[in-house]
């Protein structure tokens, strides 16, 4: 007798091919399909009229440190998450060494009280394991942990004896579990590296069989270039590299799909091994603080936080946040302030308002206003709006394209994308705009991550393979998540199931904790 059966729904089963009518078994956490329609079963949940795929899979989320609070956040699980990537843009929870505890931004804390220090990866795993998971975790280690480890940070190349502790510590974090790399060369300190440093790194990646991925230094101006960058870096290590949340950032960018997705594609023809990641939105989440030029980073937060008060300093950033400075991303400059929306949970007076508007009402410049608002609240954060909405679309289409929320915070001052990225892709771009197929969308956000990240047996309805699915019904479907209010829950995701136990149902979270640690099948 079967645990679990679906029965009579739509398998659209994360192949890519048409979809089947099926009914759809499930035995202790593994699928059934041959004999399912007779079978019978202790638990029968009629799918007559909806969709049956395979669990969704966020291929770069930021759920790292949420996950540790109570009561758990459910906003992923309930758009249909079985699994999520974390550890990404180089901000993963561990390892925590010594060198690195000065450095660690107003969200590891968190982990570290909830759980402990933990000083290798495997301490880490291990924890996670006994606190429990709301849904599947595949976990990156973090360039920035790594570097802070040894350089703490310095503004500066490593040495060739610091690069090899490195190499030791990332050799480690990769032997206990991690299923790749991540860095965010936006982000201090590890906009320092050099591209040598780099390709040590990925070499050990390679050697590992895991994958790179990577929030590049820049999505604007300079996103050819960016680009560019990424796939020499493939082809001098022979690593997997993955682009983070690939997007044309800033009016003067807009339609450089015609540029950027065919250097893509020239360069998986000649052998380069490079996928890549979008969110289905037009609007970037960055934290408030990244609008500061890469050197005011330098020595950690409370350093900056010390610049931030020395007027001769603060006349140079405003002069580069205004006009940019060569391989650094103006938010500023390619956003404008009008479009810079502050998220501050410390600010609730002006949360809500551009940064325009909140310079106007205090009557000063726009970066001195930012320079006060971080003073403030260094952990505040943007809504960027600053990309095309053809862009987005194009990109989506491209055949190297994932889906991926790019989210963490839950609640009222969360991006729309925290609540609602997997159902506005089926709502939106599959049943509203045309603009995927179902069965291609099913692809995007289930198989294609499970095969990229190197998931064994889950991302498709195949016999024996892992019972993460969900039930949908494909006419309500939706993102009911906005920028006004970004923390409402979406329509139409009936049921949700991971590793073979129903987890959602009636459009909520049941309580039931059955994630687990999933490493990379190498």
């Amino acid at each position: 007798m079967l645990d679990l059966l679906l029965r009579g729904g739509l398998v659209v089963d994360g192949s890519g091919n048409p979809g089947y009518r099926a009914s759809v078994g499930i035995e202790g956490d593994k699928i059934v399909l041959r004999g399912a329609a007779t079978a019978s079963a202790k638990r029968v949940i009629d799918a007559d009229g909806l969709m049956v795929v395979p669990g969704f899979i966020d291929a770069h989320s930021h759920s790292d440190f949420v996950f540790f609070r109570e009561p758990r956040p459910d906003m992923k699980l309930r758009q249909g998450v079985t699994t999520e990537i974390v550890g990404n843009c180089g901000s993963s929870s561990a390892p925590l060494l010594e060198k690195s505890l000065p450095y660690l931004d107003e969200h590891t804390p968190e982990a570290v009280t909830t759980l402990g220090k933990y000083a290798t990866f495997g301490d880490y795993l291990e924890r996670i394991r006994e606190h429990g998971l709301i849904n599947n975790h595949a976990i990156l280690v973090g360039h920035k942990l790594i570097r802070t480890a040894v350089l703490g940070m310095e503004a500066r190349p490593a040495s060739s004896k610091e690069l090899d502790e490195m190499k030791d510590i990332l050799s480690a974090a990769l032997d206990d579990g991690a299923i790749g790399l991540s860095s965010g060369l936006i982000y201090p300190p590890m906009c320092f590296a050099a591209a040598d440093e780099l390709v040590q790194l990925c070499r050990v990646v390679a050697e590992k069989g895991r994958i790179f991925t990577c929030h590049m230094r820049n999505y604007s101006s300079e996103i050819v270039q960016s680009l560019g960058e990424m796939i020499e870096l493939a082809k001098r290590s022979g690593a997997a590299v993955h682009i983070s949340h690939l997007m044309l950032a800033g009016k003067g960018n807009w339609g450089k799909t015609a540029e950027v997705l065919p250097k893509i594609d020239d360069a998986r023809a000649s052998g380069v091994d490079i996928t890549f990641d979008q969110y289905p939105y037009t609007a970037a989440n960055p934290y408030l603080r990244s609008m500061l030029p890469p050197w005011m980073h330098e020595g950690g937060l409370q350093a900056t936080l010390v610049r931030l008060r020395d007027a001769a300093l603060r006349e140079r950033a405003a002069k580069e946040m205004e006009e940019g400075v060569p391989g650094w991303e103006s938010i500023a400059k390619d956003a404008g302030w009008e479009n810079l929306v502050l998220l501050s949970a410390k600010l609730p007076e002006i949360s809500g308002q551009s940064l325009r508007e909140i310079a106007a009402n205090q009557r000063k410049g726009a970066a001195d206003a930012v320079f006060e608002l971080v003073l403030q609240d260094p952990g505040a954060n943007l809504i960027a709006h600053w990309v095309k909405e053809d862009d987005v679309r194009t990109i989506m289409r491209h055949h190297c394209q994932m889906v991926s929320s790019d989210s963490a915070e839950p609640g009222p001052l969360a991006h729309p994308r925290t609540y609602g990225t997997f159902p506005r892709v089926f709502g939106e771009y599959v049943r509203t705009q045309g603009a995927l197929s179902w069965e291609e969308a099913v692809r995007k956000t289930s198989n294609f991550a499970a095969r990229r990240f190197g998931l064994d047996r889950r991302g498709m309805i195949l016999d024996g393979w892992q019972a993460d699915l969900v039930v949908l019904n494909p006419n309500t479907v939706a993102a009911r998540a906005t920028y006004d209010e970004p923390d409402r829950y979406p329509a139409g995701i009936e049921y949700v199931i991971v590793n073979g136990a129903v987890v959602v149902e009636g459009y909520e979270h049941n309580g039931r904790l059955e994630g687990w640690v999933l490493k990379r099948n190498t």
